[in-house]
């Protein structure tokens, strides 16, 4: 017992409970920083618990030195001697000198240990990176990979009655995630891909760029419902955690389990997550099961590119607001619903219009916050009004509120394209591109873009992201080969582009109208009507479609054949005086009957259908080229060339997207000096690409 109470004096005596604390302070601060470093750097996970080691090597090392040095500097006094005689012969030990263990441990040592382990633990850290797999740089592909990244694998079910629920839970814990700000979540097009996929997740983490991959099953018994989810490691393929959950089936517990996950994620993640995003996410929208049941069905089709889909989800999300009325999250997406069936032109009516309008003011009405009833309302504006400053406003008040997604930043994207900030517009197609690396339709409508800021080098690169994932995508491919003609003016080259594109398989209206084109471009009318005999009679283009007729009667007139071209010219005329009958206010009609009336002779009634066109066009930067490029050819054909050259110099930009040196379309305009500046304009542009 004396020995014990010696022991905590001396422990006491040499101040080892400090030593103990700011070792265990020191510790914890150290651990942090290998932390950072590890997950910044990327390096092996063998690093954090190498670190942990050392310290605890380092403990007792730390304690006996203390223990032994802090004896040297705190030795409590001999008495003095007595006498002489009590001295005797003493050898003194020369001034600073130590012997036996007090000259091994000292402090000085044990920092230089420290030092040593701690600098081969960086050397070892460094070799792996510099040959062993990791990498300090960039990853190729789109963006770094982002720590809090991740993408949710779609769940898997043992019953095929189950399949529409478990695509429908796994496309709303994906919108849940999503509006955590601090996680960057891999949006549900590229997701698809992977349903029942084989491959490895690290191959998967490096498709996508992501950190960490989820996946899960989802089991749907009668009254009960489980979810099991496991997060791996995407680079080590490590398992970091799993969970079950388990909860009687209603509405309410679906999304109660759906916000456990995120929790969970964004803890495991080290995500931040804001009070207002805990708030979003454990949101309730609804009680009533079956409607929640047929909402998921809904936003299923809703997704896929398809009328039938979008129709179909339409009727579905009609049956949702009957079950319930104050279901506000369906009432926004009824109304976007409404809005892209006028926008793709499956009904182009007033009455689609008043039914998206009035769907959106009830989501607002029972819920003025919701961040998709902002979506819905600039979906609304941009779709059916064509008013950008008010669809940007809502739009980005939703990206603001419920966090980012592919689909609300592409659609910010198309929007800000159409106000003409198209450098804006290129860098958030890209940003759709990180949340969506698997969808095609990103790579190719960023290509599009940069067409309008003349970087043609950067549309071309842009384009071949979406042909590397889908190499027979055929709008990329007519994208791809305009991109290479509007930059060289080569079109012996296009046409050898053209082939590749059939040889790689695509196909479509997208290469048909261009293969058209082209032939019109190398003065061949045989080849520009074969083309054509492939398209149907009326030709779709944005707001409205066109007669084939039309394209048809320019070829034969080319080829000289006068009489067959006034008969077709005559047919698209009677089609378009239709069109502008039933849709007064629609100008692609107006401008295309302008170019009808022309090539017919009817000059006056052609200059009156193109000044129409001109009142009527939208403040629609990205059309703003191709819709007065028509006038301008309307103007050519009736011989009002000032008129023609005036609309061709107005297209700040865009002029070399009009192919003057070779489009007989121009043929009028030819012999006038400023017209012949134009061309000069256009050629000296020429670059070939890289």
């Amino acid at each position: 017992m004396s020995q014990l109470r010696t022991l905590i004096h001396e422990i006491h005596r040499r101040s080892l409970w400090q030593v103990l604390g700011i070792y265990l302070a020191g510790a914890w601060i150290s651990l942090q920083v290998v932390e950072q470093l590890a997950e910044a750097a990327g390096l092996p996970p063998w690093v954090r618990p190498l670190a942990l080691v050392l310290l605890i090597i380092g403990f007792p090392i730390v304690m006996a030195t203390a223990f032994v040095q802090e004896g040297l500097t705190t030795k409590e006094p001999e008495p003095p001697p007595q006498s002489l005689a009590d001295v005797g012969e003493v050898a003194l030990p020369a001034p600073g000198a130590v012997t036996g263990a007090a000259s091994v441990l000292t402090w000085r040592n044990a920092l230089a240990g420290g030092v040593i382990a701690f600098a081969l633990l960086g050397l070892a850290g460094t070799a792996w990176v510099l040959f062993g797999g990791g990498s300090l740089a960039p990853a190729a592909g789109v963006g770094d990979v982002n720590p809090h990244s991740i993408a949710v694998l779609p769940f898997a079910t043992v019953d095929e009655a189950n399949e529409a629920f478990r695509v429908g839970v796994h496309d709303a814990l994906l919108t849940q995630l999503a509006k955590v700000g601090d996680l960057h979540v891999i949006s549900r097009t590229s997701m698809l891909e992977y349903d029942g996929t084989t491959k490895p997740i690290s191959q998967i983490g490096e498709e996508l760029r992501v950190a960490r991959v989820l996946e899960g099953t989802v089991q749907r018994a009668e009254n009960m419902v489980q979810i099991n989810v496991q997060l791996i490691d995407a680079a080590t393929d490590n398992h970091l955690w799993a969970e079950s959950y388990t909860r009687d089936l209603s509405a309410s517990n679906l999304i109660a389990i759906q916000s456990e996950i995120v929790r969970d994620i964004a803890r495991e993640l080290r995500a931040v997550l804001a009070p207002e995003e805990e708030a979003r996410i454990a949101s309730v929208p609804t009680q009533n099961l079956e409607a929640y049941d047929l909402f998921l069905r809904a936003r299923d089709l809703q997704q896929q590119d398809t009328p039938g889909a979008r129709l179909e989800s339409i009727e579905l999300l009609e049956q949702v607001v009957t079950l319930d009325p104050d279901f506000a999250l369906a009432w926004a997406f009824l109304s976007i619903g409404h809005s892209d069936a006028y926008w793709f032109g499956y009904d182009r009516t007033q009455a689609r219009i008043e039914r998206a309008r009035a769907a959106v003011d009830r989501a607002f009405e029972i819920d003025p916050g919701l961040p998709e009833a902002s979506m819905a309302m600039g979906e609304y504006y941009y779709r059916t009004q064509r008013d950008y400053e008010a669809a940007l406003r809502e739009l980005g008040a939703a990206r603001e509120r419920m966090g980012e997604t592919a689909e609300l930043v592409g659609t910010i994207a198309s929007v800000e394209r159409r106000q003409g900030d198209f450098a804006m517009a290129a860098a958030d197609y890209r940003r759709a591109a990180e949340l969506d690396p698997r969808a095609a339709i990103w790579g190719w409508t960023e290509g599009q873009t940069l067409w309008l800021l003349g970087d043609f080098a950067e549309a071309d690169r842009a384009i071949d992201r979406t042909l590397n994932l889908v190499p027979d995508h055929s709008p990329a491919w007519a994208a791809k080969i305009r991109t290479y003609l509007y930059s060289t003016g080569d079109l012996e080259g296009t046409r050898r582009f053209l082939g590749r594109a059939v040889e790689a398989g695509a196909a479509g209206g997208s290469l048909v109208g261009l293969s058209g084109q082209l032939g019109m471009l190398e003065r061949n009318p045989a080849m520009a009507l074969e083309a054509l005999s492939e398209a149907p009679e009326l030709m779709p283009a944005q707001y409205g479609a066109v007669p084939k007729a039309l394209y048809e009667g320019m070829a034969h007139a080319l080829a000289g054949e006068a009489e067959q071209a006034r008969t077709l010219f005559d047919s698209a005329r009677v089609v378009l005086e239709d069109f502008v009958r039933t849709r007064p206010g629609n100008e692609t009609a107006r401008m295309n009957l302008a170019l009808a009336y022309a090539h017919l002779g009817l000059e006056d009634e052609a200059l009156d259908a193109a000044g129409a066109a001109v009142e009527l066009l939208p403040d629609d930067a990205f059309l703003r080229g191709f819709f007065l490029g028509t006038i301008a050819r309307a103007y050519a054909a009736a011989g009002a060339t000032g008129e023609a050259v005036d609309l061709i110099r107005s297209i700040s930009g865009e002029g070399s997207l009009l192919v003057l040196s070779h489009d007989p379309a121009w043929d009028p305009l030819r012999h006038l000096p400023e017209f012949q500046a134009l061309v000069e304009r256009e050629q000296a542009g020429w670059r070939p690409l890289p």
